[in-house]
C-alpha cells in the first residue's frame, strides 16, 4: 500500500485543506487561550470579588428554606482568601 506519508513522515508533503483548517483552528483556539490569560493576570481580574446575590428574599408564589446557614472556607493560594456562602433553597408554595 503506497501512502503520500509514512508514519515517521515529518508532514513534509502536501496537506489537504481539511487539514490545513482544523490546524487553523487550533492555533487560532492557543492564541486565544494564551491572549486571554496574560489579560487576566496583567489586569488582576482574578482579585475582584463577585457581588453579593441576595436569594433570601422570596419572590411572589416562593418561599426560601434557609436553616443551613453560611458556610466559610478558605482557599489554597497564597495569602489565601476568605470564601463565605450562605446555603438557601427556594422552592415553590401551593
Amino acid at each position: 500500500m503506497n501512502r503520500s506519508r509514512s508514519y515517521g513522515d515529518a508532514g513534509n508533503g502536501p496537506r489537504s485543506p481539511a487539514e490545513r483548517i482544523l490546524r487553523g483552528v487550533i492555533g487560532a483556539l492557543i492564541v486565544i487561550l494564551v491572549l486571554g490569560t496574560v489579560y487576566a493576570l496583567v489586569s488582576g481580574s482574578r482579585s475582584r470579588s463577585a457581588p453579593a446575590i441576595r436569594a433570601d428574599a422570596p419572590r411572589q408564589g416562593e418561599a426560601v428554606y434557609s436553616r443551613v446557614g453560611m458556610i466559610r472556607a478558605s482557599t489554597r493560594d497564597d495569602p489565601p482568601a476568605i470564601v463565605a456562602v450562605t446555603v438557601v433553597f427556594p422552592y415553590a408554595v401551593s
